[in-house]
């Protein structure tokens, strides 16, 4: 199943091409999943003044960790796409990641999604879309 998901986003970025389809389907999975742990983080902190007490907290979190290595493997991801795609090209894959962002929120926080925000999600993955296919 995962295979499948990554070459269909490969295919979507890349039309019958698929160069680093599971590059392009990681980086907007691994943004979404880092604010996922910092959304936890944040919940475990809110009530730690923000000093040294905060940070000793922060730090004995294992949701810091697992923030700090997706960002550090999307880092390195996006480099990689950038070394071998244009940044025309590129660059689009990153709004998909607001969208993906938004579902989870909606789905693990029960956060409220609001028509705008689905209206904005929407014309995000048709941008998307429109700029990969021009």
């Amino acid at each position: 199943m995962l295979s499948a998901t990554l070459t269909y986003w490969g295919f979507l970025m890349h039309g019958n091409k698929l160069p680093l389809s599971w590059e392009w389907a990681a980086v907007p999975l691994l943004t979404t999943f880092s604010q996922f742990c910092m959304k936890i983080l944040a919940g475990h902190l809110v009530h730690v003044p923000v000093g040294m007490a905060w940070l000793k907290q922060a730090l004995m979190t294992p949701w810091l960790v697992v923030t700090l290595v997706c960002e550090i493997l999307s880092f390195a991801l996006w480099m990689r796409i950038l070394a071998v795609t244009n940044v025309s090209r590129a660059l689009p894959l990153s709004a998909i990641s607001y969208a993906l962002i938004i579902l989870t929120g909606w789905t693990f926080f029960h956060e409220p999604v609001l028509a705008p925000e689905i209206i904005g999600s929407v014309l995000i993955i048709g941008g998307v879309w429109v700029l990969k296919t021009a």
